[in-house]
Order: C-alpha cells, then sequence, then structure tokens
C-alpha cells in the first residue's frame, strides 16, 4: 500500500473515503475488449456457476480451464494463467465507496450481484450504461457523480 498524506482533514477523509469501499468489477466492459483473453475471462465471470471455481485444478472444472475454452489459438491459450487472470481482474475492478450505499440512498446494492467472484463484486450490466463509463469513467455510474457525493458528505461533516 502507498503512503497517504494529507495536510487538511478534508483531504484525510477524502483518502479514507476512497480506501473505505468495495471491489467491484465490470465483466461486460472485458468482453467489448479487443484482447481474445480480457474478452473470454469477461465470459466466464458473467456465469455464476464459475464464481466458486478454483483459479487451477489438475482435475476437473477451473477458471483457467474454462477461460481457455472460449480461445482458439494455441499460443494465446499458453498464455492463460492465474497472474495473468488476476492482473485482468485488478485492470477492471475499481473500489466503490462505502458512502454511496447510504440508508438513504436509492441505488443500494441494487446494482452489484448478491455474492461476489474471488473477493469483487459484479456490477449488473442492465444497470449502468457502459459507453457512459466508458466515456467519464466509474465516477459517474447511473448518472451519480460520485465525487460530487463526496463532496457532499464534507459539506454534512463541516
Amino acid at each position: 500500500m502507498n503512503y497517504y498524506s494529507a495536510e487538511k482533514r478534508s483531504e484525510a477523509q477524502r483518502i479514507f473515503r476512497r480506501i473505505a469501499g468495495i471491489q467491484v468489477v465490470i465483466p461486460d466492459l472485458m468482453v467489448k475488449s479487443d484482447d481474445e483473453i480480457e474478452k473470454a475471462f469477461g465470459k466466464i465471470i458473467k456465469i455464476k456457476e464459475n464464481w466458486n471455481l478454483p483459479w487451477e485444478s489438475k482435475e476437473g472444472k477451473s477458471i483457467i480451464r474454462e477461460v481457455k475454452k472460449y480461445l482458439k489459438r494455441e499460443e494465446i491459450k499458453n498464455k492463460v494463467n492465474k497472474w495473468k487472470l488476476l492482473e485482468i481482474l485488478y485492470s477492471y475492478s475499481f473500489t466503490l465507496p462505502i458512502f454511496y450505499f447510504r440508508e438513504n440512498s436509492k441505488y443500494e446494492y441494487s446494482i452489484l450481484e448478491r455474492n461476489n467472484f474471488k473477493g469483487f463484486f459484479v456490477l449488473k450490466s442492465e444497470n449502468i450504461d457502459l459507453k457512459e463509463i466508458k466515456k467519464y469513467g466509474v465516477n459517474k455510474i447511473k448518472n451519480i457523480d460520485i465525487d460530487g457525493l463526496e463532496i457532499k458528505e464534507y459539506e454534512k461533516i463541516v
């Protein structure tokens, strides 16, 4: 973890809010990728039955085996391993601040799947506009400005 420093209380609170959140992954963005491995991995994550599979296994189903089923070329299949998939998982994930789910928030956890994939909550695609996220980033989910919410939260404290 990187060292953070803040000169003001408001900066410290903002940093903490960014840390105090849940990890979220968006498999639908993976599926739209030009990279074959990312696309295949996104398809695997979208299938809830795969969420409890081990990364690798000598016998039976595993995430790595399932990803390889979607790949055609052998040289690409050879690049698939746990570390490559973890790298992809982290590159398509973000931390959704806890304050986003306050009691009076109409969104609460409705945009997330109830269970999670390897510690990451999965963002439901029917509730988000992928074009908006690609264009503006994850701070504008469901037309809510997370940065704006942080400012309002701070104003309540002060």
